[in-house]
């Protein structure tokens, strides 16, 4: 078939034009427990930007300030600052109360403030906030007035209230009419602090669902404690007391927690979680030589088609620089990153920073004369050499990307059990010489698992970043010795090798150290024109957790169109520069400061959360253990 060119497929510069999201607050990112007001902000005028002042501009109807070096945690963390900051600069008392989550999402708090010191808390954010580039946005159980700039907070709450006050501020109680209910429903019981900000490029935003809620808990009456006004938390919608009994760590600053929030819960992941890539930069002209010699040893059969010698399969468009990227700022948590190369490096890459170690296939294969090979399952099958891995860990390829903030509840349980995500089914026949390389090695595991197990695996995995446990993968070298000293010597695929990620996905599985979750991911294949027209989506949804960039059909698209689309599109997914990223001299990194007028109070928590990029793994927004105050 004859390859698309440029006048009727995509280039880059065509994509771009494509990859114009949503404004600010067309649609919420992530649903947020409780009740909320519809966000109006799309519907207002739009926003204009002060004189004077280059690094705000209109988005929709908010200012955001524009900024190419923030990741979602050190927003969140900012935003917290923000609304913590004028409370203890005026001696308001708050505690910090953890959203109500799913195990596999990130950790989110808000603010818990008792209801009698509400008057105070507008006040006081208004008066701190006066003039600045912050919004405050009033939250009731119906439809409310949106993100507002400081100086209207009071205003408005009172125009949306009517001069309805909460019972225990003297109001009217609630007697079961329509107008007490409609009344009820006007009522503020809470308000949302954030800083927009939005990439130069318009492709990332951050908006008021990186906010954070300063919520008015209310008093439980006869039965004592405090009610949450919406929402919920980890521990219920109701706490015995909001009295500070601890502090709890969040990049960097630390809050008073009460006795209901300081306990470690039965879901939470404590363990540390590393990251291996395998990469391989097929421009390298020293890496093809050395694959040309070693097909030719091995012969033409053995390197043909089928065998996982295809030309895209190697192809470098530094898919790698992205999926680093999107591990810094959608799993900050990941402890270390292991990068397995045949001795490659990418020039961008900075290999003497910390949370980075390169490991070379000398280091992986026990048996040098094994090498070189170019053959990932012979690779994934020295996967528990690495030297400093830790026992739980998730395998990525470089076409592997995140595509939204994951906790690590995501890849494990707290069990430590591995959630893994399968896929297509095996086709139930024996190996045949017309199967390709990767049938064959998916019907392979399969036999040797039933052989072993007495159990017949149906179905293979995702092509998804991969949960696993070193000491499970050193178990199988073990056990499945014969197979996998033959998959390790292939330097291509053959028809008899094994799927080593296959084959510990079942043996997890069966020794009740894994468990099968519903994937929530999207597979782009790359050189299918249809597939490819969805990389726009992936810009304006940002909703699946994973998605796989994948070169499974050749010949349909010019590649330099190609490579221009998927360049482009990964330029606009991911602007934000990684921690393991040389730093541009030419970018302004690490950050300058705000300017001192933006900033929150002096007497604001600890920790600069919008400071320069931090490593990956190096606690951006995680919590840390409660300590007793």
């Amino acid at each position: 078939m004859t390859p698309l060119r440029s006048g009727g497929w995509l280039t880059g510069a065509k994509m771009l034009r494509l990859f114009d999201p949503p404004r600010a607050g067309a649609k919420a990112a992530q649903a947020r427990p409780g009740p909320r007001p519809p966000h109006r902000a799309a519907q207002a005028p739009e926003a204009e930007p002060p004189p004077g002042h280059p690094a705000l501009v209109a988005d929709g109807a908010l200012l955001a300030e524009v900024r190419e070096d923030l990741r979602p945690a050190a927003v969140r963390a900012a935003n917290l600052a923000l609304a913590a900051a004028p409370l203890l600069d005026h001696g308001i008392p708050y505690v910090l109360a953890p959203d109500a989550r799913r195990p596999d999402e990130p950790e989110r708090h808000h603010i818990a403030v008792a209801l009698e010191h509400r008057a105070a808390v507008l006040g006081v954010l208004e008066s701190t906030y006066a003039g600045r580039h912050v919004y405050l946005e009033p939250i009731s159980w119906g439809p409310g007035p949106g993100p507002l700039p400081p100086a209207g907070l009071t205003a408005a709450v009172e125009r949306c209230e009517r001069s309805v006050r909460p019972a225990e501020d003297g109001g009217a109680e609630d007697d079961g009419t329509a107008q007490s209910q409609a009344a009820q429903q006007r009522l503020v019981r809470g308000v949302r602090v954030f800083r927009p900000f939005v990439t130069a490029g318009r492709t990332l935003r951050y908006g008021p669902e990186y906010g954070c809620e300063i919520k008015f808990w209310r008093p439980a009456g006869d039965s004592g404690g405090s009610i949450i006004p919406y929402g919920d938390t980890r521990a219920g919608w109701w706490v015995p007391s909001l009295e500070p009994a601890a502090t709890v760590g969040i990049a960097g600053g630390r809050h008073p927690v009460p006795a209901a929030f300081t306990r470690q819960l039965i879901d939470d992941v404590d363990f540390p979680i590393d990251a291996v890539y395998t990469w391989v930069d097929d421009t390298d002209p020293r890496w093809r030589e050395r694959r040309a010699r070693r097909a030719a040893h091995a012969g033409a059969g053995a390197a043909g088609p089928g065998h996982g010698t295809e030309e895209q399969r190697f192809r470098n468009r530094d898919e790698l620089r992205y999926s680093l990227r999107s591990l810094a700022m959608y799993a900050p948590w990941i402890r270390h990153v292991f990068l397995v190369t045949d001795d490659q490096v990418p020039a961008w890459l900075d290999t003497a920073h910390p949370g980075l170690t390169l490991v070379s296939h000398r280091e992986l294969f026990g048996d040098p004369d094994l090498l070189p090979v170019f053959n990932s399952r012979a690779i994934e099958s020295q996967l528990h050499r690495i030297e400093g891995l830790g026992e739980h860990f998730v395998y990525f390829n470089d076409d592997m990307f995140l595509g939204r903030e994951v906790g690590p509840g995501f890849f494990f349980q707290s069990n430590g059990a591995a959630r893994l995500f399968q896929d297509d089914i095996i086709p139930p026949d024996p190996t045949r010489p017309e199967d390709d390389s990767y049938i064959a090695g998916q019907k392979n595991t399969r036999d040797a698992v039933a052989g072993r197990y007495g159990r017949c695996p149906t179905r293979t995995f995702s092509h998804a970043p991969r949960s696993a446990h070193r000491s499970l993968l050193r178990q199988n070298a073990r056990d499945f010795a014969p197979e996998l000293r033959r998959t390790a010597a292939e330097a291509f695929r053959s028809l008899r090798s094994l799927s080593p990620l296959t084959l510990y996905g079942y043996t997890a599985y069966l020794a009740g150290r894994a468990v099968f979750a519903d994937a929530d991911e999207v597979f782009v294949d790359i050189g299918d024109p249809q597939s490819l027209r969805r990389l726009p989506e992936l810009i304006a949804e940002r909703g699946p957790a994973v998605f796989c960039l994948n070169d499974v059909t050749a010949g349909l698209i010019d590649p330099a169109d190609q490579e221009s689309a998927v360049r482009t599109f990964l330029t606009a997914r991911f602007p934000v520069a990684g921690p393991f990223e040389k730093q541009d001299p030419d970018a302004g990194y690490p950050p300058a400061e705000l300017p001192h007028a933006e900033h929150p109070p002096a007497r604001r928590p600890a920790g600069d959360a919008l400071s320069a990029p931090r490593p990956a793994g190096a606690g951006e927004g995680s919590r840390t253990a409660a300590t007793a105050g």
